[in-house]
């Protein structure tokens, strides 16, 4: 037997984390605006929740009562019978944390399409991907030592140059080199996503040429203002400030 209770909360959050994880995919760039209000409102609504037996068809009827009919979640009759029904019990919980717990137990992904929230399989989605250059080349550069003078007596059968040439002294001028960035950027930017199809980061010797999701390059600047490795783009001060 079916039993719930379901309560919704609109509360006042800070601004959203860039860090996330891939929770509501985006396929085209007419829906990027209408998927960023999409994504704020899912993390600020909070559902109190308790059902057994649920079926994703069922899950996306209550996300929608659950925000207030602003989303509309659709999920295909199919679908829904051949996904696992879940058992639930949220308190407070985001509905942005709840879809990530219903991808988890059904194995569907969440897509965002023409203002409607879909629940398919993975591999009905083609996410909208950007290529983005990342110059880091001054910051990679090679740190150089210059020895000071020889201050030899000078004889006369005494050919050394007065002044050495400078030589690298192992580090970069920032103290990360290509190939650290690489692994660092592989590692903490959504590390699932880079063996994908689309999904690409060529590094030449500092400069990166990535191809990610809007939501991956928003994560991937972050990181790079947080290592003191590029000042913060207006797009993302806003984004920081909304």
């Amino acid at each position: 037997m079916r039993c719930f209770a379901l309560l919704t909360v609109s509360l006042f959050v800070a601004p959203m984390a860039l860090a996330q994880d891939d929770v509501l995919a985006i396929e085209r760039r007419q829906d990027v605006r209408g998927h960023r209000v999409a994504v704020k409102r899912l993390h600020e609504m909070r559902v109190i929740l308790a059902v057994a037996d649920l079926t994703p068809k069922d899950l996306c009827r209550y996300l929608t009562m659950a925000t207030g009919n602003e989303l509309g979640f659709n999920c295909s009759k199919a679908d829904s019978e051949a996904a696992a029904t879940m058992n639930l019990n949220l308190r407070g919980t985001s509905l942005w944390s709840m879809m990530s717990i219903a991808q988890i137990e059904t194995g569907l992904r969440f897509v965002y399409r023409f203002g409607v929230v879909f629940l398919v399989k993975p591999d009905e989605i083609k996410p909208l991907t950007d290529l983005v250059v990342y110059d880091l080349r001054a910051e990679c550069a090679p740190l150089m030592n210059f020895p000071g003078p020889d201050l030899g007596l000078g004889l006369s059968r005494d050919d050394r140059p007065l002044f050495r040439e400078p030589v690298e002294s192992g580090t970069t001028i920032s103290g990360f080199t290509p190939d650290g960035i690489e692994s660092l950027l592989r590692e903490t930017v959504r590390p699932e996503s880079w063996g994908l199809d689309g999904i690409k980061l060529v590094n030449q010797n500092g400069m990166f040429l990535i191809r990610q999701a809007p939501q991956a390059h928003d994560e991937i600047e972050f990181t790079l203002v947080k290592l003191g490795l590029k000042s913060p783009s207006r797009r993302l001060l806003r984004r920081l400030l909304r």
